[in-house]
C-alpha cells in the first residue's frame, strides 16, 4: 500500500467528479470558499450517492464513463492533484463562487481506504 503524506489535505468529492479530474477532463473544483493553499491534495470518493449532473457534465463534454468509471472507489483516496490557482466566480446554477484550478492528476494503483471524519468538514488530513 502506499504510503500518504500526513502533510498533504484531503478534498471529499461525490462520483464522478475525482474520475473526470484524473482522466484530465476536469481541471477545476467549485468551491464555496476562498482557498489560499497552492499544491498537492489527495482526491477522496464519498460514499454518498454519485451525483447525477456529474454525468451530465461529462456529457456535455464528450466524455463517456463505463460502469466501472462511474461506480468510483466510495471511501477511498483514489488519487492526487494539484491546486495552482483559486478564483473567484460567478455562476447561477452554482452554490459555490469560487474555483481551484487543478492540474497534474495522477491516478493511484490502488485505491485507499480512508476514514472520513465525522461532523461538517470540508478538508481531511491524514492522521
Amino acid at each position: 500500500m502506499k504510503k500518504l503524506n500526513k502533510s498533504l489535505p484531503v478534498f471529499a468529492n461525490t462520483r464522478p467528479w475525482n474520475e473526470l479530474i484524473l482522466l484530465g477532463k476536469r481541471k477545476f473544483k467549485t468551491i464555496g470558499f476562498p482557498w489560499k493553499y497552492r499544491g498537492d491534495i489527495y482526491l477522496y470518493d464519498t460514499k454518498g450517492t454519485p451525483a447525477d449532473y456529474g454525468f451530465d457534465w461529462a456529457e456535455d463534454f464528450g466524455v463517456r464513463l463505463n460502469q466501472k468509471q462511474a461506480a468510483g472507489h466510495p471511501s477511498c483516496i483514489v488519487g492526487i492533484v494539484e491546486i495552482y490557482d483559486c478564483r473567484s466566480f460567478t455562476d447561477q446554477n452554482e452554490e459555490a463562487d469560487h474555483e481551484i484550478l487543478l492540474r497534474n492528476p495522477v491516478r493511484f494503483k490502488s485505491p485507499i481506504p480512508f476514514s472520513w471524519p465525522s461532523g461538517a468538514i470540508r478538508i481531511a488530513r491524514i492522521k
